[in-house]
C-alpha cells in the first residue's frame, strides 16, 4: 500500500498536509489557500462504552491511521520541523487574507 501512496494527508494535520503536497508538487504555498467553511465547531460527546465499541469496530481502520500517521510524521521531520512551523504560519496568514479578502 505505501508504494501507491508516496504522501497520505491527515484531516487534523491539513495545514502540514497542505504545505508537504505544495512541497511535492513544486507549487507555491498560496495555490494551497483555502477556506475553512463546513467546519464542525464543537466536538461529539460519547460514552465510554461507545468508545469502546468503535475501538473494537475500527481495529483494522486504527492500524492503517497509524501506520501512515507515523509514515507523516517521518514526512514532516525529513522536511525539517521548524521549516514546516514557519510555512503552517505562512498558509495560515495566507488563509486568513483570503478569509478576510472574501468578507469585503
Amino acid at each position: 500500500m505505501k508504494e501507491k501512496f508516496s504522501l497520505v494527508m491527515l484531516a487534523e494535520r491539513m495545514d502540514e498536509s497542505l504545505v508537504l503536497l505544495a512541497h511535492r508538487l513544486c507549487l507555491p504555498l498560496y495555490m494551497m489557500a483555502g477556506l475553512n467553511l463546513n467546519a464542525r465547531k464543537e466536538k461529539v460527546l460519547m460514552l465510554q462504552t461507545e468508545r469502546q465499541v468503535l475501538y473494537q469496530m475500527q481495529q483494522v481502520d486504527l492500524a492503517v491511521y497509524n501506520h501512515f500517521g507515523s509514515k507523516f510524521q517521518e514526512h514532516v521531520e525529513e522536511f525539517g520541523v521548524q521549516k514546516m512551523q514557519r510555512s503552517v504560519n505562512e498558509l495560515r496568514r495566507i488563509n486568513h487574507q483570503v478569509s478576510h479578502t472574501r468578507k469585503h
